[in-house]
């Protein structure tokens, strides 16, 4: 549905870009701010209901810390170590100590790309999100859901009813609409022992071995939903594969592991002071960014002229030293035969004036 055909519509929760529950008609003006205040895509904030409280919200945690508000549903022993039972989990146990959550993968909505001009996604369009991630402990999926607050899932969630409109300031470049969920990881102490069982001595446990380890999946709300945040992505629209600058892209879309293009994060890192991402971004960074040109920089001009000029200057400097030389030994030749030349005139004149009288025969 295009926001912009109606007015009410365009002042709908959904035209704000707030997913509403399927099956509600209207929202009041209370739950529309309350929507509004938790800055989210989903009715509800991401959250783990562990007991009777609300232990973990995003919101109220920053990303990367852990916390330690939710009470783990089995505690550690005195001396540090999860406790095993034969009777539970054949001596496999998990003793949860903290929750923190990220940003994850992107997973682009379907058929959600869009060209230059104005752009919506629409409701309509989907996003298939897979809520599990490798699970990788040495104990198995039983064990570890009986001790953390996030439990393992091979489902997959599908997204929709998120409705966004492409940037003013990007309406003149390409992309796609993303869906970049939350994820939450639970660390704790894993125990595993050797399982025994015989007629004599029962069940027992032998060779514990305690290890920290933490699993990482998708966040869920509390209606089973995968948590989570909306971009549009800036591409060259010529090529959808090549993503534009940091100075084009959401924020979110430049942390590390959003991206499915690894040089994203790498090339907003570099835009840094000393590639640091709490110091201030480099002035030349912002300026190539905004002129297309990072982190490549401008192309260099043509440099065909250059070598010519160079070859034409060694040759004007040799030229006088080749010919000093002959022009002085011309010289020299001329004024020799120039000096001939007169000592013949010369000579020729007085032979010439005394011919006559040479000649003269005395009269007889």
């Amino acid at each position: 549905m295009r926001v912009s055909n109606l007015l009410p519509v365009a002042l709908s929760p959904m035209a704000m870009g707030l997913v509403v529950p399927r099956g509600i008609a209207h929202v009041t003006p209370e739950q529309v701010d309350q929507l509004i205040a938790k800055r989210v895509d989903f009715p509800e904030n991401p959250r783990l209901k562990v007991g009777d409280g609300e232990c973990f919200e995003v919101q109220n945690i920053p990303e990367g810390e852990k916390s330690t508000a939710c009470k783990p549903k089995k505690a550690l022993e005195e001396d540090g170590t999860c406790k095993v039972h034969a009777t539970e989990n054949q001596c496999e146990s998990y003793c949860e100590q903290s929750l923190s959550w990220s940003y994850g993968r992107e997973v682009p909505f379907d058929n959600g790309s869009c060209n230059k001009g104005t752009c919506v996604l629409e409701e309509r369009m989907t996003a298939a999100v897979g809520l599990w991630r490798a699970f990788g402990l040495q104990i198995g999926h039983g064990a570890f859901t009986l001790g953390a607050s996030v439990t393992y899932t091979e489902d997959k969630s599908i997204v929709s009813g998120v409705v966004r409109h492409k940037p003013e300031n990007l309406k003149d470049d390409c992309g796609y609409w993303a869906f970049i969920p939350y994820m939450v990881t639970s660390c704790g102490i894993t125990a595993k022992g050797e399982y025994k069982q015989n007629a004599f001595t029962g069940r027992s446990c032998s060779n514990v071995e305690q290890k920290e380890e933490c699993y990482t999946r998708v966040l869920e709300t509390s209606t089973g939903l995968a948590a989570g945040t909306v971009a549009f992505v800036t591409t060259d629209c010529s090529d959808i594969n090549k993503r534009l600058g940091f100075c084009k892209q959401d924020p979110v879309y430049l942390k590390e592991g959003v991206s499915m293009k690894d040089y994203v994060h790498a090339d907003w890192v570099d835009a840094h002071w000393d590639r640091d991402l709490n110091k201030d971004i480099l002035g030349t960074a912002k300026y190539l960014c905004e002129k297309g040109q990072w982190p490549d920089g401008p192309q260099p001009g043509p440099t065909e002229e250059e070598e010519p000029v160079v070859e034409e200057v060694a040759v004007l400097e040799e030229e006088p030293v080749v010919e000093e030389e002959p022009v002085v030994e011309e010289v020299a030749v001329l004024e020799e035969a120039a000096v001939a030349l007169e000592a013949g005139v010369a000579l020729g004149e007085a032979v010439a004036g005394e011919a006559p009288v040479a000649e003269e025969v005395p009269a007889l």
